[in-house]
């Protein structure tokens, strides 16, 4: 903390010092320089400030994480909070200053004194203005997940409400921006392009919550009970965060099939960084194929962690699903390519394709699906240790 308040202290001085330069030596300084106005250097303290609280809060969860997963405040990594907590961090105030950078590019090249602004959902936000409401955003989202998971490892009893709609504020909130909506020329379109955002969010955070998450025997036997009784309560208390984040990202898929339309919006450059995410290919029916393998991927790919958690030996059993999947994504498909393998039907089982229809691109990946289903459950009736209980 202490550091922390040296570097914001640091920081503070650096712009102001700049500033002073500029008023020194206003020639020398790029056009641009407007942004060094003495009201926009306190809302940038402002911003560097809530970065670093960001940054300590995440720590703090991460913190509260590992306490859930090992039920002791022994053996926790402050070094891998702080890792983890730089990481986020970093990745929110870069995702808002590359907005910032985008906006501003545009406005000084039409006009070098216009107050810069974000393009947010069709209305324009001011950018100084939009990037402290999105850190003061995900601030209170970090604090509200430390409180909830401060809960369960207090074993406090509670409804798992956060979780869900925390997926939904970041699809909707990386789905905002109108660079996603420039060749979008329908409602279908533009359903498309947010659909597809909201399910990357909420499959990426899916993968998280998998790992991260404690497994336990005792919680999961809770939650099938509940679901088979059809207990709302038990069903909101006890089921696994990645459970819903997989059921939102499901729903998402299915309301883009159903609604959106992919044809002449995507690699027309709506977003590069998208294109290049899914390696779009020359149909709108590729996208939508391979949207829907990626999905049971994710499917297999969380079967697979459950079935190594709920072996007899299930130490270090993240550890090894996370060495799993590097093997299945990335030394078996480099050795298929070394041997001219990769154009071939062995490909699908490792990772998602489009070629050769839905059939063909799905069929193997659902052949992986249904035997870790069937090891999942066989492991589940025959595993008697009891573990740890859930966090709320």
């Amino acid at each position: 903390l202490y550091g922390a308040f040296i570097s914001l202290l640091i920081a503070a001085a650096a712009r102001l010092d700049l500033y002073l330069t500029w008023l020194d030596r206003t020639q020398s300084v790029p056009s641009r320089a407007h942004i060094l106005d003495p009201g926009e250097i306190i809302w940038l303290f402002a911003q560097d400030a809530l970065s670093g609280l960001l940054g300590l809060v995440v720590a703090m969860f991460a913190a509260v994480v590992l306490m859930a997963r090992t039920r002791s405040s022994k053996g926790i990594s402050v070094t891998l909070c702080q890792i983890f907590a730089i990481g986020v961090a970093g990745i929110v105030v870069t995702r808002v200053g590359d907005a910032v950078t985008y906006s501003l590019t545009l406005a000084g090249a039409r006009d070098p004194s216009a107050f810069t602004v974000v393009n947010w959902y069709g209305t324009a936000v001011p950018i100084v203005g939009f990037a402290i409401a999105s850190l003061m955003a995900y601030l209170l989202w970090a604090a509200l997940g430390t409180v909830r998971q401060l809960r369960g490892v207090l074993q406090f009893r509670g409804y798992r409400w956060a979780w869900p709609l925390f997926v939904l504020f970041v699809g909707v909130y990386l789905a905002g921006f109108d660079a996603l909506y420039r060749n979008a020329a329908t409602f279908e379109h533009r359903a498309f392009a947010f659909l597809t955002v909201v399910w990357v969010a909420a499959a990426t955070l899916t993968y998280f919550a998998v790992f991260a998450e404690p497994k336990s025997l005792q919680g999961y036997r809770s939650y099938f009970a509940a679901a088979r009784q059809v207990r709302f309560a038990g069903i909101l208390e006890y089921q696994p965060f990645w459970i819903t984040s997989l059921i939102l990202a499901i729903l998402a898929l299915v309301a883009n099939l159903l609604t959106g339309d992919a044809q002449g919006v995507i690699w027309r450059g709506i977003d590069p960084e998208l294109t290049t995410l899914f390696l779009i290919g020359a149909s709108a029916l590729d996208l939508k194929i391979l949207l829907i393998t990626a999905s049971l991927f994710l499917v297999r790919d969380c079967a697979l962690v459950m079935a190594l958690n709920f072996s007899r030996n299930r130490r270090r059993a993240d550890l090894a699903a996370l060495v799993y999947l590097a093997v299945l994504y990335v030394i078996v498909p480099l050795v298929l390519q070394g041997f001219d393998l990769d154009q071939t039907v062995l490909m699908s089982f490792f990772v998602p394709q489009v070629d050769g229809g839905l059939v063909a691109s799905a069929w193997p990946v659902l052949l992986q699906i249904a035997g870790l289903t069937i090891a999942v459950t066989y492991r589940w009736r025959t595993v008697r240790q009891p573990m740890a209980p859930a966090a709320a």
